[in-house]
Formats: C-alpha cells, structure tokens, sequence
C-alpha cells in the first residue's frame, strides 16, 4: 500500500515564491520531489463571507437546517449590499441565492443552496493566473 504525504511550505517572507513539497513512502523508501513556482496559487479572492460560527453551531445541534438558512441569507445579504462598486452587478444574483437559503427548510435544500453560492463566489473576474475571483467562502476561517 502506498501512502502520500502533503505539506506546503513558505521559503521566504515574500509570497511571490511558494515551494510545494510532496512526500511518497513506499514500504522503508521515501522520494522528496520539489516543485519551485513563481506567484501563489490562491485565487485573489475581492470579497469573503465567513459562515464558521453558522457551521459551528450546526455541528453542535444549536441550530436546524431553517435557522441556518436564515443565518446565511443574513450574511449573504449584508455582503450583497457592501459588495465593492466594481463588483455590484453580481449584488441580484447574491440577493436571490440569499432568498433561496431563506426559503431552504432541511439540509439538502441547504446544501443545493449552498453549491450556488460557491459557484457565484468562484465566478472568474479576470485572465490572469491564479486571477480575481468574486467571492471566498469559508465554514473554516
């Protein structure tokens, strides 16, 4: 059986150079391969909308599917109005995502809600690698 290893490491203070190391361990035998690249590969996400403490609650039975639904519409909605000008044509898609979670009543509805989000926060502002994307989405940060 063959297992795999994944860390990633800054070399520098500067972000311009990342160094991606993997580590394979095969039976006693351990390969180091390094990959160098210039830039990151995070995309440079224009705005984030942090659902952690919704997510915590939920694991801890705090709060159903419905009350989760109201919680991000919430979110959702204060992000639409406070979206950055260059950006405030997506403020009616954000706004009819919010109404959907307002409208979700069990988790799978929740969940569906939740995949659009993502999709609309994924859209590509730009050409550029790793590029602008709209939105970053987080339940960890």
């Amino acid at each position: 059986m063959q297992s795999l290893a994944f860390g990633l490491g800054l070399l520098s203070q500067s972000i311009s150079e990342v160094v991606l190391r993997f580590l394979v361990g095969q039976q006693s035998q351990q390969y180091l391969l390094q990959f160098s690249f210039k830039g990151g590969f995070m995309a440079n996400w224009q705005h984030h909308l942090k659902l952690k403490d919704i997510s915590e609650a939920w694991d801890r039975k705090e709060i159903d599917s419905k009350k989760a639904g109201q919680m991000t519409a919430e979110r959702i909605k204060h992000l639409a109005e406070h979206l950055k000008p260059a950006y405030a044509s997506y403020k009616e898609e954000f706004l009819e995502i919010a109404e959907q979670f307002e409208d979700s009543a069990d988790q799978d509805e929740y969940n569906d809600c939740l995949t659009q989000l993502y999709d609309l926060g994924d859209t590509k502002l730009d050409d550029e690698f790793p590029g602008k994307k709209l939105c970053w989405i987080s339940f960890a940060f």
